[in-house]
């Protein structure tokens, strides 16, 4: 009996978890949102790049 009420207790206080922990989490979160950001520019900029690459190439092709 006192271990169910030990296991009741232990899931109340991580559902309201310490705010250290909780903290550490939202960091987590940011920096991977910042980073999957990060990615997607430099897609688009060496997207770009690709474009304007292949707009150079036609250029000099033409003249």
């Amino acid at each position: 009996m006192a271990e169910s009420a030990t296991l009741a207790g232990w899931a109340q206080s991580f559902g309201n978890a310490p705010h250290p922990v909780r903290n550490q989490i939202t960091e987590a979160r940011k920096i991977r949102s910042q980073r999957l950001k990060r990615h997607r520019s430099v897609d688009r900029i060496s997207l770009a790049c690709a474009a304007g690459y292949e707009d150079e190439k036609k250029r000099a092709e033409s003249v």
